[in-house]
């Protein structure tokens, strides 16, 4: 369990302006670090990067274009933050498999046993 005072629990649902506290759509390293030496709170800073990740995913969702339903597979959707943003800016629920991490795996799994099975 992550204890309530983590910066990662404190961030979820900061409106932090990416250009702020924050960070660019791609976050950098030296950009992080930089954001601390000038004193940012750390909360800012994670909830920055939440916020500019899930600007750059709904800037893609929107190029191939959103149905009705979303799922995030991946690492990223285990980051409640980025989830949590990312569903605000689409303004709809994802679906977030059981473990998203192994969807691609499975999926590939599933081809290949079509395949075999012709």
């Amino acid at each position: 369990m992550i204890p309530r005072n983590d910066p990662h629990v404190k961030a979820r649902g900061r409106k932090t302006d990416p250009t702020s506290g924050g960070c660019a759509a791609t976050p950098r390293r030296s950009e992080v670090i930089s954001r601390i030496a000038e004193g940012h709170p750390i909360e800012d800073i994670i909830s920055g990067i939440y916020n500019a990740t899930s600007d750059r995913l709904t800037s893609l969702l929107q190029r191939v274009g959103i149905k009705e339903e979303v799922t995030m597979s991946g690492g990223v959707a285990k980051n409640m933050g980025v989830v949590e943003a990312l569903q605000e800016l689409l303004g709809t629920q994802l679906n977030i498999p059981f473990e998203p991490q192994t969807v691609r795996a499975v999926g590939a799994a599933l081809i290949a046993l079509e395949k075999i099975a012709r």
